[in-house]
């Protein structure tokens, strides 16, 4: 989060080590951004799996001038691909994550969507749709992150444990932001989707399959 913090300019991005992006795209996510009143936007996602395996995916986005639209949508079909985006820096330096509670302290797993959560509660993302502007991932190196465990058992009732921090943290957010309004209408949902995203399979692993 550094680069963010000591982010001067109105607009920033990131890019990981095994990401690529053309100057053509980001031009064209600077001219869409700029004549908007959103705060983000997200071209198409190609991922790299090797020479011969490789998918154009389109993300999700959420360009809801309603409030609750944006979060039931983040809820029921949600990747972090936006997070490598094009962002106003004023919003983005308004989220935040700190660090998972116990056993998953110091673990990068999901993190981006908690601190995404608050980007979606202050404004649109939008799409910037046309395939010849795209991020590349490329995604068949080894991962280096840091594991909560190895053994089998004690692995399943860490996953339980993120996965329910991840939905206290989009509570506590709905508090940090005073969204009392619609806390209880969101509050039934919440648990659907904490249920749904902890015992089955996730909407993204649908859009990514070879």
């Amino acid at each position: 989060m550094f680069l963010r913090d000591i982010c001067k300019t109105k607009y920033f991005m990131w890019l990981a080590d095994d990401d690529e992006i053309n100057f053509a795209t980001i031009k064209e996510m600077y001219n869409r951004l700029s004549k908007s009143d959103a705060i983000s936007i997200v071209p198409y996602w190609e991922l790299v799996k090797s020479k011969t395996k490789r998918k154009i995916i389109k993300p999700t986005f959420f360009n809801y001038n309603n409030l609750l639209k944006r979060i039931i949508k983040y809820l029921i079909d949600s990747d972090d691909v936006f997070f490598y985006g094009l962002h106003k820096v004023y919003f983005l330096k308004k989220c935040e994550f700190t660090d998972y509670f116990w056993p998953n302290k110091s673990i990068l797993t999901n993190w981006c969507y908690i601190f995404l959560f608050d980007l979606i509660i202050q404004g649109k993302i939008i799409f910037l749709d046309n395939k010849k502007f795209k991020w590349t991932n490329h995604d068949y190196g080894k991962k280096f992150y840091i594991k909560s465990t190895d053994k089998k058992f004690f692995k399943h009732f860490a996953y339980f444990l993120r996965r329910l921090n991840i939905f206290y943290f989009y509570i506590k957010k709905l508090f940090k932001w005073r969204i009392y309004k619609i806390f209880i209408i969101l509050m039934p949902i919440l648990l659907f989707y904490f249920i749904r995203d902890t015992f089955f399979i996730r909407p993204i692993y649908k859009r990514i399959n070879f």
